[in-house]
């Protein structure tokens, strides 16, 4: 990252390149919302890879890695499901599991409680309350900047 002092040092024109770029945004009047539509259909087309729903098949030469503080697993006990979301919750855990995304298990050492989230289509989201279970035996991941 540079502070200004450098830019002064590295690219002494660098305001000058700001301030001509000023000009040419005051220019723009309009945006084409057909050109945009269209744009945003080139991108789904040319990255379909990316917006495939199917989650059945695991992403291609990605492999996660969490290292915990300590190998003692955490189990944490499931939070209620209210009762006018529980026949939701199956159906979407039904198609989750015919589509590979989850395998029904037995017994677990390792359980991290699911809290359900409504969405503005009233489709449910389960979402993970990691914070309260592996989160706290998780090395942080300290990227080097």
């Amino acid at each position: 990252l540079f502070g200004r002092n450098w830019m002064d040092v590295f690219f002494p024109q660098w305001r000058q390149f700001f301030s001509n770029n000023a000009n040419i945004d005051e220019q723009v009047n309009s945006v084409s919302v057909q050109n945009s539509d269209q744009r945003i259909e080139e991108i789904k087309r040319d990255f379909s890879q990316v917006f495939v729903k199917d989650f059945s098949t695991p992403i291609k030469g990605f492999e996660a890695e969490l290292v915990l503080k300590s190998d003692v697993p955490i189990f944490k006990k499931a939070y209620d499901v209210p009762y006018r979301l529980r026949e939701k919750v199956l159906i979407y855990l039904d198609r989750l599991e015919k589509e590979n995304v989850i395998t029904p298990i037995e017994a677990s050492d390792w359980a991290s409680p699911v809290i359900v989230v409504m969405k503005k289509d009233n489709k449910i989201r389960l979402v993970i309350d990691c914070k309260v279970s592996i989160n706290k035996v998780l090395v942080a991941n300290a990227y080097p900047l």
